[in-house]
């Protein structure tokens, strides 16, 4: 299905157990909407979504912050329940998703996140930030994971098309 591709964008997360962690609500600053590619003044829903390594290894393999509209509440509710079910295959306010932008790059993690690995302040990341847009190419979701920079790596080929 279309949605195969879009489900697998995160199947490295996928693999590890998830816990929701505190849910605000806030409002979209200049930097903040830059930095993810959402509107100043939005009233947005902010939660982090933390994946272990096992229920019984309580190890953090990434750390994520997630961003839905405030008017779509009801999706936290659906994601708390179905914890394994990707926040973008549920449709939020209708919108479905069409396209997944994602941004690789290398930083250093804010302390809450090291603390979360149990890792000393100031240590490297990678960080990818996601837009999941709907056909007229408006964010839906938006997210910010951190990953530490020895735990995962990330490969593309390209292979010469033959004419």
């Amino acid at each position: 299905s279309e949605l195969d591709g879009i489900r697998d964008i995160d199947h490295y997360g996928n693999q590890y157990p998830r816990k929701i962690q505190n849910v605000t609500q806030l409002v979209v600053d200049e930097e903040l909407a830059e930095r993810l590619s959402l509107k100043p003044g939005d009233l947005v829903i902010r939660f982090k979504n933390i994946r272990v390594a096992s229920e019984k290894v309580q190890e953090t393999v990434v750390v994520t912050y997630v961003y839905i509209p405030a008017e779509a509440a009801e999706v936290l509710e659906i994601v708390k329940k179905r914890p394994e079910e990707l926040i973008i295959t549920l449709e939020v306010l209708g919108r479905e998703c069409d396209e997944v932008k994602q941004t690789f790059s290398g930083t250093i993690m804010p302390d809450e996140v090291a603390d979360l690995f149990k890792v000393p302040h100031g240590t490297a990341a990678l960080k990818i930030i996601r837009n999941y847009m709907d056909v007229r190419g408006r964010t839906i979701v938006a997210s910010e994971s951190f990953h530490t920079a020895d735990r995962f790596s990330f490969s593309v080929a390209v292979k010469k098309k033959k004419y």
